[in-house]
């Protein structure tokens, strides 16, 4: 079975403006928190431009990649990547991704994410059904935070930390 992770990405400034999602009706993308509030308890106007972090979803997980727009205090494009469970992405893979959006929400310029998480998108990945699934993460090759049930299955582990 084939797989995808999903994006989407919003423009905060003032407001919440939606510039890209691979699927805009998806029950995730009403989830997803306002970094802006991260900005505000992390940073001050002279430190931080950045944030990365994971988020439990239901059938997965939300990874949340932001840069601040510069001079604009509070003001970011947001990049949010839905990864379902069972998605067989290497761990070498994944930091890759997350360092081409990064690289890509550095150039500040909306077509230029778009493009990024279109590919992203676009990319097919082998789903793991379920009796693999549940093999893959009793092994040493998976992560599993049993507090709010969501697993990240890796064929190999990561090798950088990141």
């Amino acid at each position: 079975m084939i797989g995808h992770i999903e994006t989407a990405c919003f423009h905060y400034s003032g407001g919440c403006e939606m510039i890209f999602a691979s699927n805009r009706e998806a029950e995730w993308i009403r989830t997803t928190p306002d970094i802006r509030e991260c900005y505000g308890k992390l940073f001050d106007k002279e430190s931080g431009s950045s944030v990365v972090m994971l988020s439990p979803a239901k059938n997965g997980i939300i990874l949340t990649i932001s840069k601040m727009i510069p001079n604009r205090y509070g003001d970011n494009l947001t990049a949010y990547l839905y990864i379902p469970n069972a998605l067989d992405i290497s761990g070498e893979a994944l930091q890759g991704i997350v360092f081409d959006v990064i690289s890509s929400l550095a150039h500040n310029r909306r077509d230029a994410v778009g493009s990024c998480l279109s590919s992203i998108s676009n990319s097919e990945y082998e789903q793991l059904s379920p009796v693999d699934f549940e093999q893959a993460t009793t092994n040493s090759y998976a992560y599993k935070n049993k507090m709010e049930a969501f697993t990240i299955s890796f064929r190999k582990p990561i090798s950088k930390v990141w």
